[in-house]
């Protein structure tokens, strides 16, 4: 007695699915836009509760001098958060070929990148979940573009 096994390629299916990756990676817009969001999201909760760089590292507490001053004006909620205002000046711009995130905050440069005077402690960036966040913000949208 024999036993058969029949394979059938079903090419349609397979030029669909490759259809829908090539108008993806034409239009990946939807992908960078939810990249976007998360990176913003990050930046955000570093600000309001982790008080880490990117990479995770901790950011240098305040001066001595600093601390005082903060003090001044009530209870606080730590470093580069006073009254909300770097949390509610974050932007992003998406195009075909990249995503933006900016902050428009005119003292942000100084918080990110230090001066003479002040650490630096990075609020935006790519960070260690970065990577596996936007690989799964495109199998995502690659599989919408293939059903």
């Amino acid at each position: 007695r024999r036993i058969m096994i029949r394979l059938e390629l079903k090419t349609a299916e397979i030029d669909k699915a490759l259809s829908g990756i090539k108008s993806g990676i034409k239009n990946p817009r939807p992908a960078f836009n939810k990249i976007a969001e998360y990176e913003v999201g990050e930046a955000k909760n570093r600000i309001r509760t982790t008080k880490v760089d990117p990479e995770g590292k901790p950011w240098k507490a305040w001066s001595y001098t600093t601390m005082m001053q903060r003090s001044k004006f009530g209870p606080s909620r730590g470093l580069l958060y006073r009254s909300g205002a770097l949390l509610r000046s974050f932007d992003f711009k998406v195009t075909n070929s990249k995503v933006t995130i900016t902050n428009t905050k005119s003292y942000a440069p100084y918080l990110q990148e230090g001066t003479d005077n002040m650490p630096a402690r990075p609020f935006l960036g790519w960070g260690k979940d970065s990577d596996k966040n936007a690989t799964s913000a495109f199998i995502e949208y690659f599989k919408r573009k293939m059903k």
